[in-house]
């Protein structure tokens, strides 16, 4: 068999030479050149790669939840110094967990406070840092998947954070709804405030000036998720306005519970003591009741360890102020948890029919048997009991008000 010769083209001598780095008699300069510089590029990047691969390992042996640097945290009693917080006895131990420590399967962990893609779970005494699972957001009608509270199975990865694969049924929920459904934005999403609660504490003041439109939210939430609901007035020593008071009078006709409380003289502390005890207690209200001051009442020091908290298991110098975000705190009492939330300046109402939003309102539930038509919406229709009603009472036209409000927010 005769031999012959192949013969290599031009591009094939070319794309050899880019592969190897191999440069060819037969190029010319300006294909040499620029193979030339495309080694050099690649052995840059090749080089920054490197480099940053050994930062992220010197950083992983520091451990992630890691303290950052000492600073300031607020809460409503005034500045922290988070640096000084761990010469306090009781703050909870921030542990990573060990390599040894992963064990293959999953396991069931405490959420105690979330952030946007992540949250801070309690797993045998120590708190640890996991990621949210992507199967989680498949609900677009809901704003967070996982709330504090929650029950979840998380997935340990040694020393690296965690991972939440799934939420177990809840026992309990309060849910309010996000976005601005009185501007005819569509409807609202739904934000869970705290799963496995035994009840809601609205926090109202003195000053900030008592809103009865708010407080008529929060009940009408709490009816609807079945939870019982008790009001608490604080800020006591600043006096209580001749409208606050009739108004907690028609709150306490209506059968709620009403704690009158002041941090600064003492008063009223020790029936919220009582009132908490041995329940898991979310604790809300307007900004500046003073929720984190009634916090520190019931237990010196708890917001200055929640703090510490907070701030060493969020790692690399991303830690949150006190009032930031929802946190479950345990308290010193036995199975006595509080789930402190930041200031509330609007709650929007989900998970209602029209027809159903009465029902809530327990005074305006009664006089719609008076009602000329069974079906009567209370809104101006022919028949209805309400004005009449109304007219001869201030607090049952205030609350008529917050039903007619929120009345016009529903779908």
């Amino acid at each position: 068999m005769g031999s012959h010769t192949v013969v290599e083209s031009a591009s094939t001598r070319r794309r050899r030479c880019w592969e190897t780095g191999m440069p060819s008699e037969n190029l010319s300069r300006r294909t040499t050149t620029r193979i030339e510089k495309w080694q050099a590029e690649k052995q840059e990047r090749r080089a920054k790669k490197d480099e940053k691969r050994k930062g992220a390992t010197s950083e992983d042996a520091d451990g992630p939840l890691s303290a950052s640097a000492p600073r300031l945290l607020d809460d409503d009693t005034g500045l922290i110094e988070a640096g000084d917080l761990d010469s306090q006895p009781q703050a909870a131990e921030i542990v990573p967990l060990k390599q040894e420590q992963a064990p293959a399967e999953e396991v069931e962990a405490t959420v105690v406070e979330v952030h946007a893609a992540e949250v801070l779970v309690s797993l045998d005494g120590a708190i640890l840092r996991a990621h949210l699972g992507s199967s989680l957001f498949s609900d677009a009608q809901s704003r967070n998947p996982v709330a504090v509270g929650d029950q979840v199975l998380i997935t340990l990865y040694g020393s690296a954070p965690a991972r939440v694969e799934s939420v177990l049924p809840r026992r309990s929920s309060l849910a309010r709804g996000s976005g601005d459904a009185s501007r005819g934005k569509g409807r609202l999403r739904t934000q869970i405030f705290a799963a496995n609660i035994d009840q809601v504490i609205v926090v109202s003041a003195a000053e900030p000036p008592f809103n009865p439109r708010l407080i008529d939210r929060f009940l009408v939430a709490a009816s609807r998720d079945e939870l019982p609901a008790v009001l608490c007035v604080n800020k006591l020593d600043l006096g209580l306005s001749s409208e606050a008071k009739a108004n907690l009078e028609g709150y306490a006709a209506l059968g709620f519970e009403i704690l009158l409380t002041s941090t600064v003289t003492g008063e009223g502390i020790d029936s919220l003591i009582a009132a908490v005890s041995g329940k898991t207690s979310l604790l809300t209200g307007h900004s500046g009741v003073g929720k984190s001051s009634l916090l520190n009442a019931i237990e010196p020091g708890l917001a200055r360890r929640v703090g510490s908290v907070t701030q060493a298991a969020a790692g690399q110098g991303k830690g949150t102020h006190t009032t930031s975000s929802s946190r479950l705190v345990p308290l010193s009492t036995p199975n006595t948890f509080m789930v402190d939330t930041p200031g509330i300046r609007s709650f929007g109402i989900t998970g209602l029919e029209k027809e159903d939003l009465a029902a809530h309102f327990s005074d305006i539930l009664q006089l719609a048997e008076s009602c000329e038509f069974r079906n009567c919406l209370h809104d101006g229709e022919l028949g209805c009991a309400l004005p009449a009603a109304s007219s001869k009472s201030a607090f049952l036209d205030a609350r008529w008000k917050s039903y007619l409000t929120l009345l016009s927010e529903l779908h």
